[in-house]
This record gives C-alpha cells, sequence and structure tokens, in this order.
C-alpha cells in the first residue's frame, strides 16, 4: 500500500471543500487569540479547560437523556448549557466564604469531567458519535456555522471598540468594574469571567 502525503496543491483543488471549515478557523483563533489576553489578564487561564470539560458533559447528558428518556435535544444545546453554567459558578464570587477563584475553578472542572467519564460510561449506543464530537473526528462547518462564527467573532471583536470602550480595560482586572463604581456580577460573568 503506497500512501502518499499530500501536497498544497491537493488543498488548493479541493479548496471548495474545505473552505468554511479554514474560514472558521482563522475567525475562531483570532477571536480566541483576542479573549484569551483577558483570560490571562484575570489569572484565569485554566478556564478554557473547565469549559471545555464542562461542554463535554452536556454533550454526554444531551446523549444519555436522548437514550434513555427520549428527548431529542442537539449536543450543542447540551454543551452550550453546561458551558454557561460552567462560567456561571466560576464568576461568583466567594470572598467571603474565603473561597479563591481558582479553588472554585478546580472544583467545576473536576465535576465536570467526572461528571463526563460516570455519564459517558452509562451511554453504550452513541458512545461513537460522542467521540467524534468531543476529539474532533467529526468535523463538519456548514455556511451557516461560519456565519455564525462570523457574527459572535465580529461581537467579540467590536466590543472593546464600541459603547463599552471605557470598560474594556477595566474589565480586564477582577476590581476594574468596581473602580469604576459598578457592583456587578453579572458584568464579570458575561464580559471576561
Amino acid at each position: 500500500m503506497g500512501t502518499e502525503a499530500l501536497a498544497f496543491s491537493d488543498l488548493v483543488a479541493a479548496w471548495p471543500l474545505f473552505q468554511d471549515a479554514v474560514l472558521c478557523a482563522i475567525v475562531a483563533g483570532a477571536v480566541l487569540g483576542y479573549l484569551g489576553v483577558f483570560i490571562v489578564l484575570r489569572r484565569m487561564v485554566f478556564v478554557a479547560a473547565t469549559l471545555s470539560q464542562a461542554a463535554g458533559l452536556g454533550v454526554a447528558l444531551t446523549f444519555y437523556v436522548g437514550i434513555h428518556q427520549g428527548l431529542d435535544a442537539p449536543p450543542f444545546l447540551g454543551a452550550w448549557l453546561a458551558s454557561v453554567a460552567a462560567a456561571g459558578l466560576t464568576s461568583l464570587r466567594l470572598d467571603r466564604l474565603h473561597i479563591g477563584r481558582d479553588t472554585v475553578l478546580a472544583f467545576t472542572w473536576l465535576v465536570a469531567a467526572g461528571g463526563a467519564i460516570l455519564v459517558g460510561d452509562r451511554i453504550t449506543q452513541e458512545a461513537h458519535d460522542i467521540a467524534g464530537i468531543l476529539f474532533g473526528t467529526a468535523v463538519l462547518v456548514r455556511p451557516e456555522d461560519l456565519t455564525q462564527v462570523g457574527l459572535i467573532g465580529g461581537l467579540a471583536l467590536g466590543w472593546p471598540c464600541g459603547p463599552s470602550a471605557g470598560w474594556s480595560l477595566p474589565a480586564s482586572t477582577p476590581m476594574g468594574p468596581g473602580c469604576r463604581g459598578c457592583r456587578c456580577g453579572v458584568w464579570s460573568c458575561c464580559c471576561c469571567w
């Protein structure tokens, strides 16, 4: 069996097939690199790992509920709901209880990772589909997905330049909104944890 390495000309020849996926990766890479600066400034570098574990738990729960309860929901919905719940949990201010943000982040990661393993162990029928979604063996970017990523990425990149320009840099530190006289946990959760 002779296997040949693919050349760049092969990618160019098959560009219509890969176009949406490559453009989506470029947009997502630019936006996530930009947002990563806020995460590093807030000293929450393990947020990505926590949110990805929560998304994995959400996907597993979606398949589990679909198999055992007959509720047919897209895996994206479970991943989104679990990620939003994890983001909300990690943005809680528990200073009065002497619980640091790193502790909440680690706890959320452990619950999400353990939950994904426990729920995934109970699923036998859709195990291949779950692995394809979680580990990237199933890659499909539809034109509407590219549009959604572009719009959300544009909003994320345009946020500091819009009406919130005075809030962007102060929001990059945990005490920033408080310096502006805003006591708002929602700000922390919605903008950059």
